[in-house]
């Protein structure tokens, strides 16, 4: 909003008047107080926050607008740069790693007055479905499908070796860093990295046997199931965390 107003003095008790001038300001129209901290508060973040989630009637509308700017692959590069903060993503401004991006995101959606987003890491899994997705970075499975010592389970994606698939999590959709795009359940997410899940592509592996790749729990053909007609999986998925 950009407002023009008119100032004033009062004499004589308030019976008259007296312009002064008429200047115009840029007012910032937010979700609520902003739930950040007071230093993050600058005009150049503000202006990001409120231009990217303009128009937005709700928190979904503002998850939607701002994840697939903030975690898009334009702004994706697979080895982290050195940044001091998630701003740095838009001060510089600079490309960055998943779990930056998708900091970013939460960040911006805290500057404009809502906490609930969380940063979520999304796992490859063989042995059970159990800890696919979890707020810890350190919820890795140890691989010992290959006739070597059992390694930290990963994924080949991007040209590289990955530990985990950073999210930012908001209004029950998984934000995907440097993907620019949502899904509905962290399986998903899992699906999207890993697939097609064969040597010549995408797949789970062996931390030091990249090239092999490892298959998902109780399948036998490397591939996640489809989602039924009634939009549920044919195979039981526990709690994933």
């Amino acid at each position: 909003m950009s407002p023009t107003l008119s100032w004033a003095y009062w004499v004589n008790g308030g019976t008259d008047w007296i312009d002064i001038a008429r200047t115009s300001h840029i007012i910032y129209v937010t979700w609520g107080k902003y739930k950040c901290k007071v230093s993050e508060f600058t005009k150049k973040h503000i202006q990001y926050a409120c231009k990217t989630a303009g128009g937005s009637e709700s928190l979904k509308e503002i998850g939607e607008k701002i994840g697939a700017d903030a975690v898009s692959s334009n702004r994706f590069v697979l080895s982290a740069n050195c940044i001091d903060t998630p701003w740095d993503i838009i001060d510089k401004p600079t490309k960055s790693d998943c779990i930056s991006l998708c900091t970013f995101m939460k960040k911006v959606i805290e500057l404009l007055g809502d906490d609930s987003a969380e940063i979520w890491y999304v796992y490859a899994r063989h042995r059970s479905w159990l800890g696919l997705a979890s707020k810890s970075s350190t919820n890795h499975e140890k691989c010992s499908q290959t006739n070597h010592n059992p390694h930290v389970l990963g994924y080949w994606a991007a040209g590289g070796f990955n530990y985990w698939e950073a999210c930012c999590r908001f209004q029950n959709k998984w934000w995907m860093g440097g993907e620019g795009k949502a899904e509905d359940h962290p399986i998903e997410i899992l699906r999207a990295v890993t697939k097609p899940n064969t040597q010549d592509g995408n797949h789970q592996c062996d931390e030091c046997v990249p090239s092999v790749p490892v298959s998902y729990p109780w399948t036998t053909d490397h591939k996640i199931p489809d989602k039924n007609e009634n939009n549920t999986y044919p195979i039981e998925i526990p709690n994933y965390e």
